[in-house]
């Protein structure tokens, strides 16, 4: 059939018009799935605050991971302390406790608390926890301060948590930590020569790697080893071989290296006991008595006194002596700058220590540990002066004994003394109790 121009025409126009139609109606598809995939979008982040709760927060809540909240703290914070089933409750518990910056969201102080880490030793995992809380728990914030259901409820203040305010402090591992430089950190000084890697070669090469748990500038590594190998006993803390060995309670190569009872076992045996109340879950109750947060800082110095021409009667007994300054008025001070203890040597009759000195003024625990690893200066502690070295006597022997513990020592006279001495074992600072037989005797005739 032949087909005229006209319908050639005809055809074209018709070809053309359907191809226009066909773009139109692409483009028209285009933009409608576009829009319907705006409202998809739109409807699944449009959640309210109710809905992202239950998709985000609880199923955190319900999780077997350990929250992000055990990298700082021991015990006393977990979500799961301060989240419940209902969020609005939650909202208005955690405005309660002032976690929650109603007119700036991002400041709120739980958004904060969970942007925290430890400067060492951050666990992977709970890297990926905490990034997961804080970017949930922050959008359900945000989204709650737009909802006027939440803005109305009225804060609750909490009055059943495990822990009070003061304890979930206690507990946190840098308080925990500065309380271990403070305690016994500061007093290992007599230990370094067995159990730092830096000076036992001899003892691993002897004994083992076992020796050493001293990990130098390191306390808070220092405790976690300790823990680990079960020399910090958790259930029973006045067992622990850091304590009962330095004892000589039980077997130890380095023998006694302080006396039961005395102001050095008191001071270990008191953080040991803190420190497993602190990490066992039937431990500190909300109105438990707490260490004092300013304390006077004390460490163990290398100035070294020896007092020699003892009496015989007196051999193998426990004595104390306490450095007391002499004003200038000549009156001895209340307060002494430093102290020692140990045994009376039987056969030559004298007694030797290193004395522990105190800081003129106390700090505070908050400032943290790395302020509390800072040696006590000399110096600053025992200033250039005349001073009364007072001598105690402990008629008790070296038992772990109830009785023991009461017995807080007999003063039985002064020795006086000039600072500062060279630091060191050798030579010490000697002073001879004649001097004091002396000086009775020269003030009886004055009189």
């Amino acid at each position: 059939m032949v087909i005229g121009p006209q319908l050639q025409l005809d055809s074209a126009h018709l070809l053309g018009r359907f191809a226009s139609l066909s773009i139109w109606h692409l483009r028209t598809s285009i933009l409608m799935a576009m829009a319907l995939s705006l409202i998809v979008n739109s409807s699944l982040t449009a959640q309210d605050s109710d809905e992202i709760y239950q998709r985000r927060i609880l199923p955190l809540l319900q999780s077997n991971e350990k929250s992000s909240c055990s990298e700082c703290h021991f015990r006393g914070m977990d979500l799961k302390e301060y989240f419940g089933n209902d969020p609005l409750v939650t909202f208005a518990t955690l405005r309660g406790l002032g976690w929650v910056d109603i007119e700036n969201p991002e400041d709120s102080k739980l958004l904060g608390f969970l942007q925290k880490q430890p400067d060492k030793d951050s666990d992977k995992l709970l890297e990926k926890v905490r990034k997961s809380e804080y970017e949930s728990i922050r959008l359900w914030i945000e989204t709650s301060i737009r909802e006027k259901k939440y803005l109305e409820a009225s804060p609750i203040v909490p009055d059943d948590l495990r822990l009070s305010k003061d304890l979930v402090l206690h507990t946190r591992r840098d308080q925990v930590e500065t309380r271990f430089v403070d305690a016994i950190w500061s007093q290992l000084g007599r230990c370094v020569n067995c159990h730092s890697p830096d000076r036992n070669a001899k003892q691993v090469s002897e004994h083992g790697e076992q020796m050493t748990w001293i990990l130098p500038s390191d306390p808070g590594a220092t405790l976690r080893l300790l823990v680990d190998r079960k020399i910090i006993n958790i259930d029973n803390p006045a067992d622990s071989l850091l304590r009962t060995k330095p004892l000589e309670l039980v077997e130890h190569g380095g023998g006694p290296k302080f006396l039961v009872h005395s102001n050095t076992d008191q001071q270990w045996l008191a953080f040991l006991v803190d420190y497993s109340k602190t990490v066992r879950q039937e431990g500190y109750k909300v109105g438990d008595q707490l260490s004092a947060v300013d304390k006077q800082r004390s460490w163990l110095s290398e100035l070294q006194v020896r007092v020699v021409d003892l009496p015989k009667e007196w051999a193998g007994k426990h004595m104390e002596v306490r450095l007391h300054r002499v004003s200038e008025n000549g009156e001895s001070e209340k307060h002494f700058v430093a102290q020692g203890e140990s045994s009376i040597n039987p056969k030559d009759l004298l007694w030797q220590n290193a004395l522990i000195i105190y800081s003129p003024k106390p700090m505070s625990l908050r400032a943290g540990v790395s302020e509390w690893i800072k040696p006590v200066a000399t110096s600053v502690a025992v200033p250039n002066g005349v001073y009364v070295l007072r001598v105690y006597l402990r008629e008790s022997g070296n038992t772990n004994a109830e009785k023991d513990s009461q017995d807080k020592g007999t003063w039985v006279g002064d020795l006086k003394v000039n600072a500062p001495w060279p630091p060191g074992y050798q030579p010490p600072k000697i002073v001879s109790w004649k001097d004091r037989l002396k000086e009775v005797k020269a003030a009886v005739k004055r009189k």
